[in-house]
């Protein structure tokens, strides 16, 4: 029998606790349709959030049901929209760095975002 286990996570323990795994689409699940109103409306939701909400208080992206694989990767059960979504912003968010002039503050950003996107080398940060 499966394991069931429960636990509230922020996105940035969720990524981290995901390092070298890949989130996985389930064949059965349905192809990504948010069209750009549900995007801006996750936009508009994360923004408002952090601009109204005390620094010490976390942001609920929503339930994310997940189901490890033979590979030892999450597949995504519910929450893929989201989570498909909230990757395709931190892309969008990456490539607008790329594109400012390199100081401390963008290449920091950077070394944070990469790594929730990419494979990164841990000594080569490439």
């Amino acid at each position: 029998m499966a394991e069931l286990s429960v636990s509230k996570k922020t996105i940035g323990k969720l990524l981290s606790d995901m390092q070298g795994k890949k989130f996985v689409i389930p064949d059965f699940q349905r192809p990504y349709k948010w069209e750009k109103e549900k995007c801006e409306t996750l936009w508009k939701d994360i923004t408002d959030f952090f601009e109204n909400d005390p620094i010490d208080s976390d942001y609920f992206l929503g339930t994310i049901v997940s189901a490890e694989n033979d590979d030892k990767n999450p597949e995504i059960i519910d929450g893929q929209q989201r989570l498909t979504s909230f990757f395709l912003m931190l892309r969008a968010f990456y490539k607008k760095l790329e594109g400012m002039v390199d100081n401390d503050d963008v290449n920091g950003l950077k070394m944070q975002v990469g790594p929730c996107i990419w494979d990164v080398n841990p000594i080569s940060k490439k």
